[in-house]
């Protein structure tokens, strides 16, 4: 194999895909999986074909543009978007638009530090994950993302999780919000933790509404509340990284949607072109006071591309044809094939449309994971992460069928009673 490997393959025998169609996947031997993590969340739509060649039939009869020369496709789907955006959160705000989700954090940092250049501390939670690009790295958790020398432009400390507390310690989740409430009341009350009294002024806190790869640990509205005004009454600023959130995952267009008039910065990506292009929207709420971000701020040459636009418009106006049913069809799914599990041993969560299965045993995870995928004739393709290694996790696409449901269903039940 000439592949480096360094970009995206994360097991040691990858499954090889010929094709998709729905929600399932064929390998090149013409194995089928079911996907029920919908390709790390971006395939909100399943594997539809004719969402790339309607997007492609749209940009076909559009030019590549100097850089300088607005796109009626950018127009219409920012038109699109900033209703989508205002009708979840309440708020006016603006867009700008990026490659992908490090990128569209990065961008979002930049127009914090337009306004405030001398602001260099982020804050971040533990157990995050925003991307692997050089500066995001240093906002995810783990040593394999912060191991590298970076680029020594921000200091990034580290803010405490109730869930994460209660799972290592054993305390209920009450005690272990209010050990974290007091823990973040130190982080601005007392030098030695790092914030206050710094050289480094506030810059932001960056979240995800829900700890994905740490688990699938959701946020209780309350404790991000709690510390969203601590950082702002701090004159920090908040970006909510909806990269994976973002797009139905959870209640509606915005999993920050309850708590948005707070958020200064959204940033989504993944769902928004299906995982078809690449392309992220980076929304600031007007009320941010946000204003020194000037045209020019930042740039990439594929950033407008006109198919991943086009893609964008595409899935939009697709999910805009979809009923509040089919809106909520994965978390009827993930009750149905949770719910069916007959073994003691487990947990399992499920908050809107995603969900995790814990074990108590974290070595037997890895077997789970390749029952699933090679015990049946058509295998079971779930998402599992390094920093979470006691969890299967899903998330599956909006387009789910009744018949992979079911098949699903029946694979999960025999895989577990059998380890």
């Amino acid at each position: 194999m000439r592949l480096l490997k360094t970009d995206f393959v994360y097991r040691n025998d990858p499954l090889v895909i010929a094709g998709a169609s729905g929600c399932t996947l064929t390998e090149r031997s013409g194995r089928k999986y079911i996907d029920l993590q919908a390709s790390s969340g971006a395939a909100i739509l399943g594997y539809d074909s004719s969402i790339m060649e309607m997007a492609a039939l749209r940009a076909a009869t559009l030019p590549s543009k100097p850089q300088f020369c607005e796109s009626v496709t950018r127009l219409a789907l920012t038109e699109k978007l900033d209703r989508m955006f205002r009708n979840a959160s309440g708020c006016e705000g603006r867009i700008a638009y990026d490659l992908g989700g490090a990128q569209g954090i990065e961008h979002a940092i930049k127009v914090i530090s337009a306004e405030k250049p001398n602001a260099t501390c982020i804050l971040a939670f533990d157990g995050a994950y925003h991307g692997r690009s050089l500066a995001t790295s240093f906002l995810s958790s783990g040593s394999r993302y912060t191991s590298l020398p970076g680029p020594g432009l921000f200091k990034v400390v580290r803010l405490p999780v109730p869930a994460l507390i209660s799972a290592s310690s054993g305390i209920s989740l009450e005690e272990a919000d209010e050990v974290c409430r007091q823990k973040v009341s130190l982080l601005f009350s007392d030098e030695r933790y790092g914030v206050v009294g710094s050289t480094y002024a506030l810059h932001s806190l960056v979240f995800e509404p829900i700890l994905n790869v740490a688990g699938m640990h959701p946020f209780d509205e309350s404790y991000i509340s709690f510390v969203i005004e601590k950082i702002r009454s701090n004159g920090g600023h908040i970006i909510a990284d909806e990269i994976f959130t973002g797009f139905y995952k959870d209640k509606g267009f915005l999993a920050s949607a309850s708590y948005s008039s707070m958020v200064d910065i959204v940033v989504i990506s993944k769902g928004l072109t299906n995982g078809l292009a690449p392309l992220s929207v980076i929304w600031v709420n007007e009320e941010s006071g946000l204003e020194s971000a000037k045209p020019g701020l930042h740039s990439s040459t594929y950033i407008n591309n006109e198919f991943s636009l086009c893609c964008a418009l595409e899935v939009i106006e697709r999910i805009e044809l979809l009923n509040s049913n089919d809106l909520e069809r994965p978390k009827s799914a993930l009750e149905y094939i949770i719910g069916s599990l007959k073994r003691q041993d487990l947990v399992s969560m499920i908050h809107s449309n995603v969900g995790a299965i814990r074990f108590k045993n974290p070595d037997e995870v890895s077997d789970i994971y390749s029952r699933l995928m090679h015990t049946g004739a058509v295998g079971v393709v779930t998402a599992s992460t390094g920093l979470a290694k006691d969890s299967i996790i899903l998330h599956p696409a909006l387009t789910l069928t009744d018949d992979e449901i079911e098949q699903a269903k029946e694979i999960m039940e025999v895989s577990l009673e059998e380890c």
